[in-house]
Parts: C-alpha cells; structure tokens; sequence
C-alpha cells in the first residue's frame, strides 16, 4: 500500500516536471522568435517578449471568466425579477 503512494508521488512530480519543462520551452521560443524578427526586421519588427508568466495569465483569465459567469447570472435573475413584476402588474382579469 506504502508503494502505491510512492508510484503516485512520482507519477505526480513527473508531470510538475513536464509542465515546467513545457513552460521554459515556450519561454525559450518567444524569446527566439522575437530575437530573430528584431534582427530580420529591425524598427518593423511587431513581436515583443512574454510581458508575464503563462501561469499568471491562466490564473487572471480563470478569474475574468468566473466573474463573466457571475455577471451572466445576476442579468438572468435581473430579468428574471422584472418578468414576474410585469406580470403581477398585468394580470388579466378573472371573468
């Protein structure tokens, strides 16, 4: 049982090691790439350099996304609300 905890231990620093591994490699390549077209095309050159770790620009996209579907569900309830206001002040009458 002890071993089974040791294999997934391992299993998971693996892939810790994967993922910064992946990372350092698309630092690496946004920095090639921008190196390179700075030194093909000079003042014309558009590329620039990561201005912030991928990590943090998931993070603040997981936020943004988390308050974009607390925005969506307050316009519902919004709506919501004003439909039952409208039709308690346009009841038909009962004949």
């Amino acid at each position: 049982m002890e071993l089974e905890y040791v294999f997934k231990a391992q299993k998971l620093k693996k892939q810790m090691q994967d993922v910064n591994n992946w990372e350092l490699g698309m630092y690496i390549e946004s920095a090639v790439a921008t190196a390179v077209e700075h030194n093909l095309a000079g003042y014309k050159a558009r590329s620039k350099y990561v201005k912030q770790p991928f990590s943090q620009t998931l993070s603040e996209q997981e936020v943004n996304e988390s308050n974009l579907r607390k925005q969506r569900k307050l316009f519902v309830a919004q709506l919501e609300t004003m439909k039952a206001n409208w039709e308690l002040e346009h009841k038909k009458p009962e004949v």
